[in-house]
């Protein structure tokens, strides 16, 4: 189960960023000059402390602006004061004059350890994260001792899918931290490796995770136990990783997490030979609205008659027509993450019939071996049933890329344009 990497935690980093639980920046020790040095000590210290970070900061303001208007300050003395200036707008949410101030700071004195930490910290909703990543280069290169500098720049990382280094990063922002900080960064490292599809260092990492005792949202803990249960599946754990998976359902708020979690689960039993279970998880995720990644189109039913079947007729033969290319492809090897199917006509022993999609496992010779894609109401067939489909038999074929992108299905493209027609006029 790859996953494009989010910026999900971006809000979360802000406010570790900003003293909530990680320590920002260190006092310039070594300034002596107009301002009063108290006052300097005081705003540091203020803007360290969750409890004292959002209170009125104007007479501070006021002194420090003050400062920079004096003919008689020094460069250092002015960037020190654009700096704080630039911190107290990070912490109204006022960026564009955080980034203001510290590029005035910056020019003043380009080499301050805290000048740059900060500029890191206000660069860090810029559009170009590559750029982003590098402001962070920079401060950890002066203060390699603070944790929410690897955090920030392994989330940076992470959305650019340079997911090795951002790996890297989490696990020296874990060392540098402690209790729920420490889990924050093995929570976005368990990203990093879904990613990388490296699900044993996903398994290995949870083991650092006292998940019981973590006291973060359970948004947050329910899509660290998905994951975990998942790639626990992966590794072949299928009684611990359906357990997991319970645990996560525990916490599912929505549909769309419990409908995942039940067909994860589904693939653990499927994997134990507990078919009835297994169907009974599919049931659950069907009821829940969830499809399986690279799954053929959701149906659109068309009442079967002797007009439609003649309008499908030339959509038929173009299908086939392509068909012998589209086995070329699949026996050759389709790209990691796509898959195929075939539409087929199924028969009842009553003679009702219905179009279906079969996901293809193998092919060989004249007939794909696969499994039934669709609910379907025919008696003797059942979604997830084993079927073999012969060439002759085949209407049309899809390919279906990780991102739900399709090729080919020409038959059910058509039929939706009908229904719409038809719908329409009706």
């Amino acid at each position: 189960m790859k996953r494009k990497p989010s910026r999900k935690y971006l809000i979360l980093s802000l406010a570790l960023a900003t003293g909530c639980t990680f320590n920002l920046v260190s006092a310039n020790s070594a300034i002596a000059a107009t301002i009063s040095q108290a006052t300097i000590e005081l705003v540091e210290r203020d803007l360290k402390d969750p409890n004292t970070s959002r209170r009125d900061f104007s007479k501070e303001v006021a002194e420090l602006k003050a400062t920079i208007e004096e003919k008689d300050s020094s460069p250092q003395l002015k960037a020190t004061c654009y700096r704080l200036l630039s911190s107290i707008s990070s912490d109204t949410n006022d960026m564009s004059q955080a980034l203001e101030y510290i590029e005035k700071a910056f020019k003043l004195n380009p080499t301050d350890k805290d000048v740059l930490v900060q500029r890191a910290f206000a660069h860090i909703l810029d559009p170009n994260r590559e750029e982003v990543a590098e402001y962070f280069a920079a401060a950890i290169a002066v203060r390699p001792d603070l944790s929410w500098l690897y955090f920030n720049r392994g989330s940076v990382l992470q959305g650019l899918e340079r997911h090795k280094e951002a790996i890297e990063d989490l696990e020296k922002a874990a060392e540098l931290s402690s209790n729920d900080q420490k889990v924050m960064a093995y929570f976005l490292e368990v990203d990093s490796r879904l990613a990388l599809s490296d699900f044993k260092g996903v398994v290995e990492v949870a083991k650092k995770v006292p998940i019981e005792k973590v006291k973060l949202p359970d948004s947050m803990k329910m899509t660290f136990l998905k994951d975990l249960g998942y790639s626990q599946l992966r590794e072949n754990q299928f009684d611990q990783g359906i357990k997991t998976l319970g645990a996560a359902l525990e916490l599912a708020t929505n549909d769309k997490q419990k409908g995942s979690i039940h067909y994860f689960r589904s693939l653990g039993y499927y994997k134990l030979n507990q078919k009835e279970k297994a169907d009974e998880e599919v049931v659950l995720s069907e009821k829940y609205g969830y499809r399986p990644p690279n799954s053929p189109p959701p149906d659109r039913v068309a009442k079967f008659n002797n007009e439609l079947a003649e309008a499908m007729k030339p959509y038929i033969e173009k299908a086939r027509q392509t068909l012998p290319d589209a086995k070329k492809r699949y026996q050759a090897g389709l790209p990691a993450g796509h898959r195929m199917s075939v539409t087929t006509l199924l028969t009842d022993k009553n003679g009702h019939h219905e179009q279906v999609f079969v996901t293809v496992n193998s092919w060989n010779g004249d007939a794909v071996s696969g499994i039934l894609a669709n609910s379907v109401s025919l008696q003797g067939f059942k979604r997830g049933q084993a079927l073999e489909v012969k060439e002759k038999d085949m209407l049309d074929w899809t390919i279906v890329n990780p991102k739900g992108e399709e090729e080919g299905n020409l038959v059910g493209k058509f039929i939706d344009t009908w229904l719409d027609e038809h719908n329409s006029e009706q």
